[in-house]
């Protein structure tokens, strides 16, 4: 075992997560004062930390920071822009795992409706949606 992996351990137990996570918050702190809260990259670093947050089960906190990459979305690019429509199906998804099935079908049926007017019912992320509904709530 390696001194890096040795000091992880030492602060969060068998994995590190823990420690991870608090060095990934720092990443989001630096990239917000360097690239504003609605920064690309401030949005890049919050949607990695959720997915990390999301493999641990800590849901709650993986949906709080979806909730301001939706929300960075919608101010910056407008709500029907695609980054913002995937952000929304990221959310969905969120709910869906956190057992908020109601919630998470309304939200993904909203990003199904808007990514078919706006982009079209072939088109690649129409597609997604599609599936991604039919996946998890059963709806073709």
């Amino acid at each position: 075992m390696d001194e890096w992996q040795m000091g992880l351990e030492q602060r969060a137990g068998a994995d590190g997560s823990e420690y991870v996570t608090e060095l990934q918050k720092g990443q989001l702190d630096r990239a917000i004062r360097r690239h504003g809260v609605d920064g690309e990259r401030s949005n890049f670093v919050r949607q990695h930390i959720a997915t990390q947050l999301e493999r641990r089960q800590r849901l709650d906190e993986a949906r709080l920071l979806r909730e301001a990459i939706l929300e960075s979305r919608r101010r910056t690019k407008g709500h029907d822009h695609l980054d913002t429509l995937i952000a929304e199906s990221c959310l969905s998804a969120n709910l869906w795992k956190s057992g908020r099935f109601e919630e998470g079908r309304s939200l993904q049926l909203h990003v199904v409706d808007r990514l078919d007017a706006t982009r079209g019912t072939d088109d690649e992320w129409t597609v997604l949606a599609r599936q991604n509904l039919a996946r998890l709530y059963g709806i073709k």
